[in-house]
């Protein structure tokens, strides 16, 4: 299976920090990124965990998407208006 666009710029980037961004994001509904943005942003600046958000819980999600990846949760919001 040939990954999409969306597949390599998160294989470019730390899962544990697109976890972190997409469980912290303030804005309701879907995440959604201009293109000309790096997702995850710069490696350097933090991301700050809310008190409810464990360690463990994030190294839960990362062993998951780690292991099956991210394009069964892709195709879901890319096959919404089917």
């Amino acid at each position: 299976m040939e990954l999409g666009e969306v597949e390599k710029e998160f294989a470019r980037v730390d899962t544990a920090r697109l976890i972190k961004k997409f469980l912290t994001s303030r804005r309701p509904g879907p995440l959604c990124v201009p293109k000309e943005v790096v997702f995850g942003g710069s490696p350097h600046n933090p991301v700050i965990m809310p008190f409810w958000l464990s360690k463990e819980d994030i190294n839960y999600y990362v062993t998951n998407f780690n292991r099956i990846g991210f394009t069964s949760g892709l195709n879901y919001y890319r096959a919404l208006d089917l």
